[in-house]
């Protein structure tokens, strides 16, 4: 469990009041406050019903170098837009320049560290990317994930698959995929917000 979950959820309900399993919320968010060095961010996001519609709650996490994991920033928005993720890294970036960001494979997260010039690294989740993948596809990936961490291979050779390498081995278990957002989604999902709609973890429309 994460340091911060008893005043991230205090922030959460001075915002949201559950009507009939739906949020009653307006389009904002309560500061978070982080604190320590942060270089490494892990990005999920989580589709829920709002009395107006639907919206996406954009959590970021970051993982510091002697493995404190901590929320630095959570967003609502209508959509899951490039606009969306542009206001949370922006919000996260204030509070740390970090290195590498990971995430499930989210185009407009990708439009914006592209237009951003971001000089970050890109890691997408490995279990979402194996779960899609057909047995022979996963059979490959996993052929170069362990030439890769054998030493076989460079990480450079694939950084979106293998920029978590760059990392110390303790943090690799968190930086290989979103499944820490991914948990603290759920845990949301359970304490506070009643049933969303969930699959995998976030519930998205297809991307085109």
């Amino acid at each position: 469990m994460f340091k911060e979950e008893r005043r991230v959820f205090a922030a959460l309900m001075l915002v949201y009041s559950v009507k009939g399993g739906k949020l009653n919320a307006k389009l904002w968010m309560p500061q978070i406050e982080a604190s320590g060095e942060f270089k490494y961010i892990i990005v999920d996001g989580k589709y829920v019903k709002l009395k107006g519609g639907k919206a996406v709650l954009l959590v970021a996490i970051d993982v510091t170098e002697d493995g404190k994991r901590q929320v630095v920033e959570i967003i609502l928005s209508w959509e899951e837009d490039a606009m969306a993720y542009w206001r949370l890294l922006v919000e996260v970036w204030k509070k740390s320049s970090f290195i590498l960001i990971v995430a499930d494979g989210i185009k407009a997260l990708d439009k914006v560290i592209s237009l951003a010039e971001l000089h970050v690294a890109r890691q997408c989740c490995l279990v979402h990317l194996k779960r899609r993948a057909t047995k022979e596809e996963r059979e490959v990936l996993n052929a170069i994930i362990s030439s890769a961490e054998s030493g076989e291979l460079k990480s450079e050779s694939c950084p979106t698959l293998l920029s978590y390498l760059k990392t110390s081995k303790k943090l690799r278990k968190w930086l290989k995929s979103n499944d820490l957002v991914e948990s603290f989604n759920s845990l949301l999902e359970r304490r506070r917000f009643g049933v969303f709609q969930s699959a995998g973890g976030c519930s998205r429309s297809p991307e085109p």
